[in-house]
Order: C-alpha cells, then sequence, then structure tokens
C-alpha cells in the first residue's frame, strides 16, 4: 500500500524579503536616487556672485602664475589685504571653465555631489543599514543642503569631510589590518589647506578620533570591547603620526600659518553679520525655516544615536565580561 505524502505548506514571504532584500527594489532606490541627485545639482549657474570671482581668481593666478596677497579687483580697496585662501579650487575650476564653460563647471559639480553620496552610501551600507533607510536619509540631507548646492569651493569640504569619515570608519570599525589607507589623510589635508578652510572641521574630526583613541587605549576596560579593541601601542604612534603629519602639511599654502590668522581675522569682519552662512543655525533670522529644520532633526538624531551607542557598549561590556 503506497505511503500518503505529507502535503508540505509554503510558507508567507515576509516583507523584508520581498522590499529590503529584493535587489529589483534595492538598485531601483539607487538608481531613483541618482537620477534625483543630477537633476537637483544641475540647475543653472546664476545668482550667485561667488562663483564669478572665483573663476577671475582663478584666471588672474594662471595668467600671471602668482597667488596674490592684496586685493587686485577692488577700486576702493586696491593694494588692502587679502589673501584668497581657496585659490586651489578657483585654479581648478578656471581650468574647467576653459575647457567647457558653465556646462561642464555644472558637470563637475553634480560629479562631486555623485561622490559625496556614494561616500555616503558605502559607510551606511557597511553598517548593514536598509536601502530604504538609505534613500531617506540622503534624500532628507539633499534638501538639508539645498542652499549649499551651487559650485563653490566648500562642497570640496563636504567631500574631503565625507572621505575623511570613510577612512576612519572603515579602519576603526572594519580592518584594522589595513593602516595604509591612514596615509592618504596628510595627502587629503595637504590638497584641501589650498581648496577651502573647512579642513578646520577636519582636522577637528581627525582630532577627536585620535583622542578618543588614546583616551580607549588609557582605559580598556572602560571604553573597549572584544568586538572594537583598543589599539595597540604601534598602532597608536601610528596614528599620533598621522596626526602630526595632516598638521604640518597645513602650513603647506602660498602663507603657510598666516593663512590661518588671516581667516581667523576675516570671521570678526562686522560685513560678516549679513551674510547668512556665517550665522548660527539657532539665530532668529532663520526662524522655522524648511532647511534650518532638517538641521534640527539631523542634530537631535546624532544625540540619539551617541545614546543608542553608549548604551550598546555598556551592554556589550556586560556581555563579555
Amino acid at each position: 500500500m503506497a505511503k500518503k505524502q505529507k502535503k508540505t505548506v509554503q510558507k508567507p514571504v515576509p516583507s523584508k524579503t520581498l522590499f529590503q532584500d529584493n535587489p529589483l527594489y534595492n538598485y531601483g532606490l539607487v538608481i531613483l536616487f541618482i537620477i534625483f541627485l543630477i537633476l537637483i545639482t544641475s540647475f543653472k549657474i546664476t545668482g550667485d556672485d561667488d562663483v564669478f570671482w572665483h573663476l577671475a581668481t582663478g584666471r588672474y593666478i594662471v595668467e600671471t602664475h602668482h597667488v596674490p596677497s592684496t586685493d587686485i579687483f577692488g577700486y576702493v580697496t586696491q593694494g588692502q589685504q587679502w589673501m584668497p585662501f581657496e585659490w586651489g579650487w578657483d585654479v581648478v575650476t578656471y581650468g574647467i571653465y576653459n575647457i567647457g564653460g558653465y556646462t561642464a563647471l555644472s558637470i563637475f559639480r553634480t560629479l562631486i555631489f555623485l561622490l559625496i553620496f556614494f561616500l555616503f552610501y558605502v559607510i551606511l551600507r557597511k553598517f548593514k543599514v536598509s536601502y530604504t533607510l538609505i534613500f531617506f536619509f540622503l534624500t532628507l540631507l539633499t534638501f538639508g543642503i539645498m542652499d549649499r548646492l551651487s559650485p563653490r569651493p566648500h562642497i570640496i569640504s563636504f567631500l574631503f569631510f565625507v572621505l575623511l569619515l570613510y577612512i576612519i570608519m572603515e579602519y576603526k570599525y572594519f580592518n584594522r589590518k589595513n593602516h595604509k589607507i591612514l596615509f592618504y589623510i596628510p595627502l587629503i589635508m595637504l590638497v584641501w589647506a589650498n581648496m577651502h578652510m573647512g579642513i578646520i572641521a577636519g582636522m577637528f574630526l581627525l582630532g577627536i578620533f585620535v583622542l578618543s583613541e588614546i583616551i580607549i587605549f588609557l582605559k580598556p576596560n572602560s571604553f573597549s570591547t572584544k568586538e572594537i579593541p583598543a589599539l595597540t601601542k604601534p598602532e597608536l604612534y601610528r596614528l599620533g603620526l598621522i596626526f602630526i603629519a595632516s598638521i604640518i602639511v597645513m602650513l603647506i599654502n602660498p602663507n603657510s600659518y598666516e593663512t590661518y590668522i588671516y581667516a581667523y581675522d576675516h570671521t570678526k569682519m562686522k560685513l560678516l553679520e549679513t551674510i547668512n552662512e556665517w550665522r548660527s543655525p539657532f539665530d532668529a533670522v532663520y526662524g522655522e525655516g524648511f532647511v534650518t529644520t532638517i538641521y534640527k532633526v539631523f542634530l537631535f538624531g546624532g544625540v540619539l544615536i551617541l545614546y543608542y551607542a553608549l548604551k550598546r557598549k555598556i551592554y556589550l561590556q556586560h556581555l563579555y565580561s
């Protein structure tokens, strides 16, 4: 007598498999965001006077082979001290403009933002963040910087800051043996020092990383885990030397340390009080603007992430103790 075959009941496929683990869904979100980013960063270069005097400065440097230290454009201010500390950007963008005009400059700007958001994407995927959350986060971030999408030197600071963040994350959390990746940091700082004063933010980030690793090394039982151990003494020495080298290369620019003194004095100008980008995001002039609200959302989200990270670290320490 033949045995009865058991009927197999097919289990319903969870929504996570249908969406988050579905390659078509994931890559569809990536392609959709790329199209969105290209469209939002390819607007005409109008209404931003800074772009044009950066091009004019680049033209002057290329034609004279000299980086000026006094005002060369103003009629009343002719001959007064002026250090174009963004001269590297000026020369690069003037060269691009000579190749293809404003169209080439706009394409260059779009490529930079594509690279910025690609680095964010890689970092988030390394931490196994879902494609849906990545799409939401990057879209929100795009709207948060929509006032800063013009092809000016600040976008190079966006790029180098995220690149530095990627190097730190890669080394600390994913591949401690790949210490060679750290040697790119002084090179980044060298280029950055001749592009934009946002390098100060980069050095602040690097300094926090170095200081935190020193504290973790001194108190491994309090701050390190089995998953993320403290650096060894040779590793810490190497990181310290890279930090010192980064400080030294900051001085390799047309005016050395005077560049940073001038930039600091520049921030105290009375005229800058009327320029929005120099104001605090909590200034009353912004009120409850859309971009400012997004900034506050990210700021509050950062506080929550720090709290979660601290709680997770404490949990892991109890787990492995």
